[in-house]
């Protein structure tokens, strides 16, 4: 073969390797800067405008609404008018194109109008479809969406399919981080609302005792794991001076006449002022009780917390009929705080497997995979040249891209 004939299939590979880093480059640095959902936009733009793509759309499984049976949304368009796509545009996996790609997992290119006129969901849009390629978006094993690309004048090409792959990998991560930033979200949402009305029932109900017997103050603590299993103030009613300085105090199971309670899990009932004055809580805290009813919290047997009231009205004791409204308050919060706790496990069993799901993602290796072929294809390229050769520059600048590619997918692979 010729020197000139190689050099020209070494010009038509370097340009092919170009085109394909000058993509990925630019899509693995808005990943890094901004991975959120317009990164999608921004990608699917990108795409299109390199390979000459008049429109396209990205269809994903969703995720927030209660998902359709093989069934996804539109969440991106180019070239199309987003009021009437996003969130509106349904595609079916049981028909057409749209429908191998999604049943079979691999992409597609279709440059034959008359079939693309016949295909159920082309054949539905306000404009002609003349070419198209599909490739399917995947979450490591798991199908989350479709990218589309429509009408390339000369036709979409395996190079091009290549590409839009590749571009697809890149997306991957983009769509789980929001995901998980959402469901973060609404973890939190949810687990301050129901959080805040377990107490709030707590409380209700505390406060009604307090009325009922006329007791000057009362306080629910809780065994806090990440504090050495100690227990916790969560809630406070009534006159409970210097309140935040108290709510610092943390109980040891065992210690006192309260931690007594939380690790016997009987109820006590005190009123003795001076045996209370010389509780260690009590010296710590300088709360002035006069007598003292403790009450523990059972869930399914094992106690996690402790209802205290202080003070009856009047210098009265406590006595075994206040000790069994309590006992029946504390039942309240304990299915209270059960319901919360099942909540809780499940928000976070849920997210745990998004977590794993998104740290599965083998894909992203593909890329660097490719950023290191081409680096040391160019690099050979690069020492079988002439000195003088025209293309001697270009050359050096694709093993330089290849290497700030490479080192740009890497820190990506680390977020995933």
């Amino acid at each position: 073969m010729s020197n000139d004939k190689l050099l020209q299939e070494f010009q038509t590979e370097l340009e092919e390797a170009w085109r394909q880093l000058e993509v990925l480059f630019t899509i693995t640095e808005m990943v890094s800067e901004k991975p959120e959902l317009k990164s999608i936009e921004d990608t699917l733009s990108l795409l299109a405008l390199k390979l000459n793509a008049e429109r396209g759309v990205i269809f994903l499984k969703e995720f927030e609404k209660r998902p359709k049976p093989n069934k996804m949304v539109a969440k991106a368009v180019y070239g199309l008018n987003p009021k009437g796509w996003v969130d509106k545009y349904i595609v079916s996996f049981d028909e057409g194109i749209i429908g191998e790609i999604a049943k079979d997992e691999i992409p597609k290119i279709e440059n034959d109008v008359s079939l693309l006129e016949e295909d159920p969901f082309f054949s539905q849009l306000d404009f002609k479809t003349q070419s198209f390629l599909g490739v399917p978006i995947r979450l490591g094993e798991q199908l989350i969406g479709i990218l589309c690309l429509f009408n390339k004048s000369l036709g979409f090409t395996e190079s091009d399919e290549r590409l839009a792959s590749a571009v697809a990998l890149m997306l991957a991560p983009i769509i789980s981080y929001e995901r998980i930033s959402k469901f973060s979200y609404k973890i939190s949402q949810y687990l301050n609302y129901f959080g805040y009305n377990y107490l709030r029932i707590g409380a209700l109900s505390l406060e009604e005792a307090m009325n009922l017997l006329g007791i000057d103050k009362g306080f629910i603590m809780l065994i806090d794991k990440e504090a050495n299993n100690r227990l916790k103030i969560e809630k406070t009613i009534g006159n409970i001076e210097g309140e935040e300085v108290i709510k610092e105090n943390l109980i040891q199971i065992g210690e006192g006449i309260i931690g007594k309670v939380a690790k016997e899990g009987e109820p006590q009932i005190v009123n003795n002022q001076i045996l209370l004055n010389n509780d260690p809580f009590f010296k710590r805290t300088r709360l002035q009780i006069s007598s003292l009813i403790s009450v523990p919290i059972k869930c399914e047997g094992e106690v996690v917390g402790v209802i205290n009231l202080c003070n009856k009205e009047r210098g009265k004791e406590f006595n075994k009929s206040d000790q069994t409204l309590v006992s029946l308050l504390s039942t309240q919060v304990a299915i209270a705080i059960k319901n919360f706790q099942l909540m809780k496990e499940s928000c976070f069993r849920i997210f745990d497997e998004l977590i794993s799901e998104r740290k599965g993602l083998k894909d992203i290796q593909q890329l660097i995979d490719l950023a290191e072929s081409i680096h040391i294809r160019a690099d050979h390229l690069l020492s079988e040249m002439p000195r003088d050769d025209p293309n001697k520059l270009h050359c050096k600048r694709i093993v330089q891209m290849a290497t700030t590619l490479d080192i740009l997918l890497e820190g990506v692979k680390k977020l995933l």
